[in-house]
C-alpha cells in the first residue's frame, strides 16, 4: 500500500496523538492499524496535480538552482534510488557480539530511567548524553511513567537489533550502533506519526506545516547505523502538491562517511532538496512494505538497573552512584527566609517578561555573566552606572558582584570576550571598562518565596521556591516582599496582593557576604509559569 494511506489518517491520528490521555494511554495496548481503500482518490488527486506542475516551492527552487524553466527540473532527473521493497539489506560484520551491542542498549535506557526518575533538566540531559523526541511532550519532568516504553527491533534485517523508544506508543527515538558507538539515528517529537515499514523505511507525516501536510521518507544505513532523509511530500489544500528528493546519495556517500570519521554526525547538506520529483516518480520511491506492528514492548519504569552500571553524579548532588542522594530538609529560620528569599529575587527579578523564563546556567558564558551584573546594577542600584550615550561598569566593579553571587571572577583575557565583535557600538569592552545600554531604574516586579531547603550530601543546599508577581498598589503602600513565608505569600495571592507566576529550584553553596549569611550560585531552573 503506496504512503497515500496517510492523508486519510493524518487528521484522526493527530487527534489521539497530540492530545493523548496521559491516564487511558498505556505501553501495554497494542496500536491498531487502520487501512481504507482510496484507489479512485488517488487517480483523480493526480490528474489534479499534474495539470499544476509549476508551483510556488517548484519555482522557487528551480531559481535557487539557477534554472529558468521549473518543469525542466523534473525532466532532467535520473532517478537512482533504489525502491525500499527492492533494496536487499547488507550484513555488517561488526567486531562485536549482538549481546556487547544489548549491554550498550542497556546503558542507554539506564540513563532515559535516570533522567525520568529524577526529572532532569534539559542541561542534565546533555550532560547525560541524551538527545530524546520525548521532550515535546513535556518528559521527564510532567509525563506518566507509564507513557514510555521500550523495544527491540531489527530494522533491516540485518541480525543486529535497533532500540526504540515510544510515548504511548508512538516511536521518538531510534537507537543505532555505527560499529564503534551507538547513537540516536532518528528522533522526533510531539504533532509527528511515525510507521516503520517491514522493510526498514520509516515514513513521517507531520500534518499542519507552514506548507500543508509533510511526508517524509527515511533509509536506513547499516553500516553507519544511522537513518538518512530520502525523499518527501507536501500536500497542501489547493492541492498544489510537491514532491522532493534529498542530497544524500550513492555519489556523495564518501563524503558523508568522512564526516562521520571527523565528527560523528553527517554533514548539514545531507538534509537539504536534492531533485523535483513527479508524484509518479515519488509514489515509485514509496515503501510497499506493510507497517510493522510491535508486540514485544516493555515499560521504562519497570527496567532493573543493573549494579554494574555507573550512575551518573550531578554538580548539584541529586544522583550518586547509590541512587537518589539523601536530603537532610531545613528548618527555615526568619533570617534564613529573608536571605534565602532576596537572593533568589535578584535573579528572577530579571526574567520578568511574560512566558521567558528559562533555566540560567553562566558556567562559561561571559556575555551572559556580565550582563547579570548589569542587569543587577540597572535594578538595584543604577545611580553606580556611568557614561552618558552607554553605560559603563568597570572589570572591578562586576568582578565584585560576580564573586559575590557565583564565587567567580573574570580574567583581563576572559572580560575581552564581552559580545567580542570588532564593530561593535553599543556592547564592548575596552581598558579595563564595560560599555553597554540599559535603561535607568526599570521597576522590579518579581520576587521569589522559597518553600523547603535541603541539605545535600556534598553540603550545598537545594532551595525550591515560587515566583510572584506583586500588584503595584501593594507595592506602593509598602508591602513586604523578602521577609515573606510561603504561607504568608499564599495569603496575599488569596487577597490578590501578590500573583503567582511560577516555580522553581535553585542549587547554590552557603556564602558568607558582609557579616550575613547568604549563597552562591551553582545553578538555577524555572520550569513553569502555569
Amino acid at each position: 500500500m503506496k504512503k497515500h494511506i496517510l492523508r486519510s489518517i493524518l487528521c484522526l491520528l493527530m487527534i489521539f496523538l497530540l492530545i493523548p490521555s496521559v491516564a487511558g494511554c498505556t505501553a501495554g495496548d497494542s496500536a491498531e492499524a487502520s487501512e481504507s481503500d482510496e484507489e479512485d482518490e488517488e487517480e483523480e488527486d493526480r490528474d489534479k496535480e499534474e495539470a499544476k506542475e509549476k508551483k510556488k516551492h517548484k519555482k522557487k527552487k528551480a531559481e535557487e538552482d539557477g534554472k529558468e524553466d521549473p518543469e525542466q527540473d523534473s525532466e532532467e532527473v535520473d532517478i537512482t534510488t533504489e525502491t525500499a521493497s527492492e533494496a536487499t539489506p547488507v550484513p555488517v560484520n561488526y567486531d562485536i557480539s549482538p549481546a556487547e551491542i544489548s549491554n550498550m542498549q542497556i546503558e542507554i535506557l539506564c540513563r532515559y530511567l535516570e533522567a525520568q526518575e529524577n526529572a532532569c533538566s534539559e542541561d542534565e540531559l546533555y550532560e547525560m548524553d541524551i538527545y530524546s523526541g520525548l521532550e515535546s511532550y513535556g518528559w521527564p519532568q510532567s509525563v506518566n511513567p507509564d507513557t514510555i516504553s521500550y523495544l527491540f527491533y531489527d530494522v533491516n534485517s540485518d541480525g543486529i537489533n535497533e532500540l526504540i523508544i515510544e510515548y504511548c506508543e508512538t516511536i521518538t527515538d531510534i537507537w543505532g550502533y555505527d560499529g564503534v558507538k551507538m547513537h540516536r539515528a532518528f528522533g522526533t517529537g510531539s504533532g509527528s506519526i511515525v510507521m516503520l515499514h517491514e522493510d526498514g523505511m520509516l515514513e513521517v507525516g507531520t500534518p499542519y506545516t507552514d506548507n500543508g501536510d509533510n511526508v517524509k521518507w527515511y533509509k536506513f544505513d547499516a553500516e553507519l547505523g544511522d537513518y538518512f532523509p530520502a525523499f518527501e511530500a507536501y500536500y497542501n489544500e489547493e492541492a498544489v502538491n510537491e514532491f522532493y528528493t534529498f542530497c544524500f546519495d550513492e555519489n556523495s556517500r564518501q563524503e558523508v562517511v568522512q564526516s562521520y570519521r571527523d565528527y560523528g554526525y553527517y554533514p548539514v547538506w545531507v538534509e537539504e532538496w536534492g531533485h523535483n520529483l513527479t508524484e509518479e516518480e515519488y509514489n515509485d520511491l514509496c515503501s510497499d512494505a506493510p507497517v510493522v506492528t510491535f508486540d514485544d514492548r516493555y515499560l521504562l519504569s519497570d527496567l532493573d538497573i543493573p549494579e554494574t552500571h555507573e550512575r551518573h553524579d550531578f554538580p548539584n548532588g541529586r544522583l550518586g552512584m547509590n541512587g537518589l542522594e539523601k536530603k537532610k530538609e531545613i528548618t527555615i529560620t526568619e533570617d534564613m527566609q529573608y536571605e534565602a528569599n532576596i537572593f533568589i529575587s535578584n535573579f528572577v527579578e530579571q526574567y520578568q517578561n511574560g512566558d521567558e523564563y528559562h533555566s540560567i546556567s553562566y558556567d562559561s558564558d561571559v556575555y551572559k555573566l556580565v550582563r547579570f551584573v548589569t542587569d543587577y546594577y540597572d535594578l538595584n542600584d543604577f545611580e553606580q552606572l556611568e557614561g552618558s550615550y552607554l553605560n559603563e561598569l568597570s572589570l572591578k566593579k562586576v568582578n565584585k558582584e560576580l564573586d559575590r553571587f557565583f564565587g567567580i571572577k573574570l580574567t583581563e583575557d576572559q572580560a575581552a570576550e564581552f559580545y567580542n565583535d570588532e564593530y561593535a557600538t553599543t556592547e564592548y569592552y575596552e581598558d579595563g571598562v564595560f560599555h553597554f545600554i540599559n535603561g535607568d531604574g526599570d521597576p522590579k516586579e518579581d520576587i521569589a518565596v522559597v518553600y523547603e531547603m535541603n541539605e545535600l550530601s556534598d553540603g550545598n543546599y537545594e532551595m525550591n521556591f515560587f515566583v510572584y508577581s506583586p500588584d503595584l498598589d501593594y507595592l506602593d503602600e509598602g508591602g513586604e516582599t523578602y521577609h515573606l513565608t510561603s504561607k504568608e505569600a499564599m495569603s496575599l495571592r488569596d487577597k490578590k496582593d501578590l500573583y503567582w507566576k511560577a516555580k522553581g529550584t535553585a542549587y547554590v553553596k552557603p556564602h558568607k557576604y558582609n557579616n550575613r549569611n547568604t549563597y552562591q550560585m551553582i545553578s538555577m531552573e524555572v520550569y513553569s509559569n502555569k
